[in-house]
């Protein structure tokens, strides 16, 4: 009587691993991608309704990122603004990034840069890390962004 309880077990097993050995992994991080994008479209309407000021000065675009690997969606949103320089008097741009957990709403880090003519100034967190220019803060979000 005790074999029983094994030999359906050890069948149980042999189902579930034929299961998934057909089933199509993309299928859901596709879908999971497909339902990240329309989350994080969702969101970025809600604060940018037209995506840029009344005047054009300031813009916001976003990208949104399922990472499969962390089972999380990702939003990068990307403001920038044309101002004046006042000890230059010409345009200067700022950039302000941040990277969101698109469901949890819970911010995993923000880059700032003012380009000025004749100086770059920047600075960056993400998660416990501070970093000082774009190219440290694109590789500081890779793991989130390209997973």
């Amino acid at each position: 009587m005790r074999r029983e309880p094994v030999k359906v077990s050890i069948a149980v097993v042999f189902a579930c691993f034929l299961c998934a050995a057909n089933a199509d992994p993309g299928v859901r991080a596709d879908e999971m991608s497909e339902r990240c994008g329309k989350l994080v479209e969702k969101l970025f309407k809600e604060r940018w309704t037209t995506g840029k000021t009344d005047d054009g000065k300031m813009r916001g675009r976003f990208e949104s990122h399922y990472n499969a690997k962390l089972n999380k969606c990702f939003l990068l949103e990307i403001v920038t603004l044309v101002t004046g320089d006042r000890t230059t008097n010409k345009a200067a741009l700022i950039e302000i990034q941040a990277l969101w957990d698109a469901n949890e709403k819970r911010q995993y880090g923000w880059f700032k840069e003012y380009d000025s003519p004749g100086a770059i100034q920047s600075n960056c967190y993400v998660q416990n890390t501070a970093c000082r220019s774009k190219e440290e803060w694109v590789n500081l979000i890779k793991p989130y962004m390209e997973e």
